[in-house]
């Protein structure tokens, strides 16, 4: 009898086994669906999008218009990615290009007044921004307004080489160059240019280690 009730429980774990592989599957195949939908759908926006592109739900985008993308691009959720054509009255003729094979982790924000460039094959961890603007100097009258009243400034272009490796919780300003191959490490603020090939960290980041290739 013990028997019979052992066997019995043993195939019900096979069904249910069976039956959680096949909902897994489902629902793994319905958010493929999900994604593959929702890009279409973000496509139109885009000034240029290559094959292959997957941007995942939830995503905001500001003015797409001036936002290129290469082929097999990822975009995780919770990203932003936002170019600014105009603010305050004033005008900005802003350029933001991503290249191919290129992945950008969640909580991702990038913000163009400017111009930003990023190579190929670029990875980024969670909650990095790279950001060209900068709201008004530090000037009396101006930190007498609201930030958001001052004006909008970039202090220049921000260019990232190919296969750069960015960590969590990076903060990249203007007018900064970074070479390929660089790797940036989590909680660094890039403030100067990066040498190719180079390991940087801190707050500002500084070259811990270059190589010779």
């Amino acid at each position: 009898m013990n028997g019979q009730i052992n066997i019995n429980k043993l195939i019900m774990h096979i069904i249910v086994a069976i039956f959680y592989s096949f909902l897994g599957q489902v629902i793994s195949k319905l958010q493929s669906l999900k994604t593959k939908i929702y890009t279409l759908w973000l496509i139109p926006s885009l000034g240029k999008s290559g094959d292959l592109l997957r941007i995942y739900y939830p995503f905001s985008l500001w003015h797409g218009e001036n936002v290129y993308i290469g082929n097999g691009c990822v975009i995780r959720p919770f990203c932003f990615v936002g170019t600014h054509p105009l603010y305050n009255g004033k005008k900005f003729y802003p350029i933001l290009k991503i290249g191919n094979n290129c992945s950008l982790g969640m909580y991702n924000t990038i913000n163009c007044c400017n111009r930003i460039e990023i190579g190929d094959n670029f990875l980024s961890g969670k909650n990095v921004t790279i950001n060209d603007t900068s709201h008004g100097e530090f000037e009396q009258e101006q930190l007498k307004l609201a930030p958001v009243d001052r004006p909008l400034l970039s202090k220049g272009p921000i260019t990232i080489g190919r296969n750069v490796w960015v960590g969590d919780n990076v903060v990249i300003l203007g007018n900064v160059k970074i070479g390929d191959g660089a790797i940036v490490a989590a909680g660094s603020v890039v403030i100067k240019d990066v040498p190719s090939y180079s390991l940087v960290a801190g707050v500002p980041a500084i070259v811990k280690k270059t190589l010779a290739i």
